[in-house]
């Protein structure tokens, strides 16, 4: 599936598996304390964790501008939420993300995806390294220093 395909996406992790979960009263109790309007979401599903992992329940919206706007609406919450909300990645964008949070996490300040793209960037005002593959994490691991 195609990184585009799923820019309408928002995954929500974190939450423990229930097996009387209702996802439609989640995503509006969701929507209700991020203060945004819930007629945003199409759908809701959840998908199946690995092993005894919880799952991750996807909330289809209607937008991909509403994705973004419902991200930075759980950063400015108080419970924390920035670790349970993300946009939707491939398999491989996925992957790519997590390898350089791990590798550069030492070294870089910040490290996120953002238009089809994992980027970093070491101190505040720096411009933003793109990250195509393990190459270029390996590549960015090593330079110490500016």
């Amino acid at each position: 599936m195609e990184q585009k395909q799923l820019d309408n996406i928002l995954e929500i992790t974190g939450i423990p598996e229930d097996k009387d979960e209702n996802l439609e009263k989640l995503s509006s109790k969701l929507a209700s304390k991020l203060n945004i309007e819930k007629r945003q979401v199409s759908m809701v599903k959840k998908m199946k964790g690995r092993d005894v992992k919880e799952g991750v329940i996807q909330v289809v919206l209607q937008q991909e501008e509403q994705v973004d706007q419902w991200i930075r609406a759980a950063r400015t919450e108080t419970i924390a939420m920035e670790d349970i909300t993300r946009r939707a990645l491939i398999k491989a964008n996925k992957t790519l993300l997590w390898q350089a949070k791990q590798t550069l996490k030492e070294t870089y300040k910040y490290i996120w995806f953002q238009d089809g793209k994992v980027l970093a960037r070491k101190f505040d005002n720096d411009k933003p390294v793109i990250i195509r593959s393990s190459c270029d994490i390996d590549k960015l691991s090593i330079q110490k220093y500016r």
